[in-house]
């Protein structure tokens, strides 16, 4: 299984055990996300590389379910040398760009 697929599962799995229903309605906080297309600013706190992930903390609210300061896990293997401090741009969960760094 590759790992956005471990992870897909991971989601899929709480997301069944908290009994939630994904729907595709944008103006729904539990909506698909895709609906609200878009790319929102954060900061990151931790970089785990082995796992190619990070732990941002959200410095927008976004149109769906993210509030201003919550804190998320995301994938970062789209952008080299993504370190602590830097302030990116992240969509669907994963990194798409660097827009600042400390």
């Amino acid at each position: 299984m590759s790992r956005d697929s471990a992870r897909m599962s991971s989601i899929a799995s709480a997301d069944s055990a908290a009994g939630a229903i994904r729907t595709c309605d944008p103006g729904d906080a539990g909506g698909c996300a895709l609906c609200g297309d878009e790319a929102l600013p954060a900061r990151v706190l931790d970089v785990r590389a082995n796992d190619g992930l990070a732990t941002v903390t959200m410095l927008v609210s976004g149109a769906t379910s993210l509030s201003v300061n919550a804190s998320i896990d995301v994938a970062i293997d789209l952008v080299d040398g993504v370190s602590i401090g830097d302030v990116v741009l992240v969509h669907q969960g994963f990194v798409i760009s660097r827009v600042g760094a400390p």
